[in-house]
């Protein structure tokens, strides 16, 4: 402090202040820089790991193999009782199952069931 006995304090402080936000700008950048390359290796070593994949052995393709058709055997249980409660008749089941639609067709075509509204 003696240094400064005859000099204006200011002067001091300005440029000790300077130098610490110079410091500590440098510093911050420096944690921003290994910040973003930290986050690189974490995403490379991320896509890394998905195309490593799992080991496959004997045993645990069984093990697998046996849920995956449980699994199926489940869902496809579960479609045909869907199917069978829903299922409606297509247009050719309806006209073989009941005749007279196919008569009433015939009838509207040949103009004897057309109805004509004049407004």
């Amino acid at each position: 402090c003696e240094e400064n006995l005859g000099m204006p304090v200011i002067f001091t402080l300005a440029s000790h202040l300077s130098e610490q936000l110079s410091i500590q700008s440098e510093n911050r950048q420096v944690r921003h820089q290994e910040n973003l390359e930290r986050k690189q290796r974490e995403e490379e070593e991320a896509e890394q790991k998905r195309f490593e994949g799992t080991c496959v052995t004997v045993e645990s393709f069984i093990k697998w193999k046996v849920k995956f058709d449980a699994e199926r055997a489940e869902l496809t249980k579960t479609i045909k009782i869907d199917d069978s409660e829903s299922k409606k008749l297509t247009g050719r089941q309806l006209f073989e199952k009941d005749r007279s639609l196919y008569d009433s067709d015939i009838k509207f075509i040949s103009g004897e069931g057309m109805f004509f509204f004049c407004y």
